[in-house]
């Protein structure tokens, strides 16, 4: 009788332990759907230091239960907020992350959904080869599994872009033929129709593209009225209406806020105005854009600086996670224990388990957080380089912004024929010549890159002695992080220049012109 008595009561115990582990699962899950809700909140207001905070918290939850469809989730999540706010590094590494992820999953609709964000990012970055590639692959997952109309339509629309704006405007009204009847959100609707409008301009039927551009215009409802008006502005350009496009590229710029749209629209209304021979308004614009890229470079230093700060705090809440989870486990062991040994009366033995038990948990213990202690070290370290990095490669694009800046104001007083022949116009002109110091610069910048990274240096040496010193320095600006566009800046070559040159130290390296240069380096550093 006393051992019955004694099994229900085990039954009891572990009925008891089963639904407090039921219960807990269940509080996790709800602790990261309120983790999730607060980033969404913080990121519809543009905190993105805080949205990241929430986010990698709930990402920490996620990884210690293993939920995949979590893990994929955040993720994803994670990576937009890097790419709102200008990290195209670490928005980069995470959207690989939820590839990698949605590919053993199986998800084929999340699959295309972070491929077309992936060359959204591209083309945020001025690099239209990658872009294409992952449109491409994008669409053809769309197509093959037939995911939602909506879905093709929108990596469509995304493909006749980067094809309009490398001037391939018969493979843009391909795509864009290819989902014209299918069903389109009004935002995604429009798009179609600017880009099919950008699309018959470059094919030379600008009167074609500026009724439609119009048309679009003129609706009560714009999803991207920035967009629009400067289609209308490049199209009035070529048709020689310069009023028209200043006045178009200005309405743009009154209706978005954005510093990569303002950048372009700056661009285009410098064109127009140099083109009228209003030299002083081009030289303004100019200016502009080169202020707007400083912010943009500062908006992306400080989500660099942002997220040092929430990794430390990302494994200080991992950490806290993974001591209170198994301090859960081993209660619940010693709770199974003490009845089983309880019923049998074997005290002693128990103890003796026990004593050892626990010893051997506090080695553990001590051996895990050193491990813990190593790990934040290197990380902190790491963090500290690439942050010395980041202000090598923000002081090079402020020289060559400078240095652009003094050339075109140069330009413009030697084609003002009644300012050349000013004797004080031309003392100005030797001064500001003065402050151009292009080589003296570099050669600064890049032996200082050299001190903060000589492992790195060392090691690409090594594994390819025949890279020139100008590979080597080209090497290091993708290292640092720079984009083709701003190395081209920094370079003062054309952006396709770039692009060749980094194809040619692919092929001295032994890799595919169609791998990343910047994800095989960072595997040397």
């Amino acid at each position: 009788m006393n051992i019955l008595k004694g099994l229900k009561l085990s039954l009891i115990f572990l009925l008891i332990i089963s639904y407090g582990a039921s219960a807990q699962h269940t509080s996790k899950t709800a602790a990261f759907k309120k983790l999730v809700e607060l980033g969404e909140k913080e990121r519809e207001q543009a905190k993105f230091p805080e949205a990241l905070e929430y986010y990698l918290k709930a990402e920490a939850l996620a990884v210690k239960e293993k939920s995949k469809t979590e893990i994929l989730s955040v993720k994803m999540s994670i990576a937009d907020v890097f790419a709102s706010s200008s990290n195209f590094r670490e928005s980069l590494g995470y959207y690989q992350q939820a590839l990698d992820l949605a590919e053993t999953m199986g998800a084929k609709d999340k699959l295309a959904a972070i491929l077309n964000s992936i060359g959204l990012l591209y083309i945020g970055e001025k690099d239209p080869e990658p872009a294409m590639q992952y449109f491409e692959k994008a669409y053809e997952v769309a197509s093959k599994y037939k995911l939602t109309e909506v879905m093709r339509s929108e990596i469509a629309v995304n493909l006749a872009h980067i094809y309009n704006s490398v001037g391939q405007y018969h493979k843009a009204q391909r795509y864009l033929a290819e989902v014209e009847q299918l069903e389109k959100t009004e935002a995604i609707l429009q798009m179609w129709k600017t880009n099919y409008a950008e699309s018959l301009m470059l094919e030379g039927k600008v009167a074609a593209a500026e009724k439609i551009a119009r048309q679009l215009y003129d609706e009560d409802n714009i999803k991207c009225h920035a967009c629009i008006a400067d289609l209308l502005s490049r199209i009035y350009e070529r048709q020689n209406k310069l009023d028209l496009a200043v006045f178009f590229a200005k309405k743009g710029l009154a209706h978005t806020s954005g510093l990569r749209y303002r950048i372009k629209l700056y661009d285009q209304l410098s064109g127009v105005y140099l083109r009228n021979d209003q030299y002083l308004n081009s030289l303004q614009y100019r200016d502009s854009i080169i202020i707007l890229k400083d912010s943009l470079s500062k908006v992306a230093k400080n989500s660099f600086a942002a997220v040092s700060r929430f990794k430390l705090g990302e494994k200080d809440y991992q950490n806290a996670i993974i001591v209170t989870g198994k301090r859960h486990v081993f209660e619940r062991k010693i709770y199974i224990i003490s009845l089983v040994f309880g019923i049998v009366a074997i005290f002693m033995m128990y103890n003796q388990f026990k004593n050892r038990f626990l010893k051997g948990k506090r080695e553990n213990i001590i051996l895990e957080n050193k491990h813990r202690i190593r790990e934040l070290e290197l990380e902190k370290l790491k963090n500290n380089i690439s942050e010395k990095n980041k202000k090598i490669a923000a002081k090079a694009l402020y020289a060559s912004g400078r240095n652009e800046l003094i050339e075109k104001t140069l330009e413009l007083l030697k084609r003002t024929s009644f300012l050349s022949s000013n004797e004080s116009v031309n003392n100005y002109t030797n001064v500001l010549k003065g402050y151009v110091k292009k080589e003296e610069e570099e050669n600064e910048l890049f032996e200082h890159f050299e001190k903060v990274n000589p492992g790195f240096l060392n090691a690409l040496k090594s594994r390819h002695p025949d890279l020139s010193s100008n590979d080597i320095r080209f090497v290091s600006y993708i290292y640092m992080g720079l984009s083709m566009d701003e190395i081209s800046g920094v370079l003062r070559i054309t952006t396709n220049a770039c692009r060749v040159r980094k194809n040619r130290i692919l092929e001295k390296m032994g890799q595919s012109k169609e791998d990343s240069l910047f994800d095989y380096i960072m595997k040397i550093g």
